[in-house]
């Protein structure tokens, strides 16, 4: 499969982390606007990290409006140094006059399966009747991963909305939690940001190579990209 993305090449990581904040804005009023909530799922990463310090800072966001939920999250307490909503918490979530009843996060302190089956009640039960988030926030790993759905899993095959994945082949190389493919393709839309040369080779394949069968080219082709010149940089006019 090759995946055909909406993609933008912007010159600097720090230019995708603005052009990021200002689609989320964008997508935050509309949201409120047309159903009077954003429903929005988080991602972990150095690009997501830098994404919510400017967040954070950002006018505009009606945030009593806002619940936020995650795209993924290592199985480990909400306290330790690798977990997503701990970091989430630190740089965006604490900073921000959202409801903490509104913060969905993934319980990795569970045994795998009873976190990946109590999210999917989480989910249902706070996202009613429409049951679709407005927006999910992704990154790439250099091997192609995104969430935590990695090459050769069986994850990349799972029809749940939440899963809990074998051991990650990346550190810490624990457990995980990740929402699937139907449920990332069932969001109104995704946003995926690509930074730093160790994606380069990664977004390449994914966008010229249909045999290379990356967990990201099992995005749906509507997807925004938005990428670096560096993580561009082996793409050909």
């Amino acid at each position: 499969m090759t995946a055909i993305f909406d993609l933008h090449i912007q010159p600097t990581a720090d230019a995708v982390v603005s052009d990021a904040v200002a689609r989320f804005v964008q997508a935050a009023d509309l949201a409120i606007r047309e159903r009077g909530r954003f429903n929005v799922a988080l991602s972990g990463g150095r690009t997501a990290l830098a994404f919510h310090q400017q967040l954070a800072t950002t006018d505009g966001i009606s945030w009593p409006k806002v619940h936020i939920f995650f795209g993924d999250e290592r199985c480990v307490g909400p306290e330790h140094a690798d977990s997503n909503y701990g970091a989430a918490r630190d740089s965006l979530l604490s900073k921000v006059p959202i409801p903490a009843d509104q913060i969905h996060r993934m319980r990795g302190e569970l045994e795998p399966e009873e976190g990946a089956e109590g999210y999917e009640r989480t989910m249902r039960d706070a996202l009613g009747p429409d049951g679709r988030l407005d927006l999910i926030l992704l990154g790439m790993g250099g091997d192609g991963h995104t969430g935590s759905i990695f090459p050769g899993s069986d994850t990349m095959h799972a029809t749940a909305p939440v899963v809990a994945t074998p051991v990650a082949t990346q550190p810490p190389h624990v457990r995980r939690l990740t929402l699937t493919f139907p449920a990332m393709a069932a969001a109104r839309a995704r946003l995926l940001l690509i930074t730093g040369a160790d994606k380069a080779h990664a977004l390449n394949r994914a966008l010229t190579d249909p045999s290379a069968n990356l967990p990201v080219q099992r995005l749906p082709a509507d997807t925004t990209v938005v990428a670096d010149r560096a993580a561009a940089s082996k793409l050909s006019r």
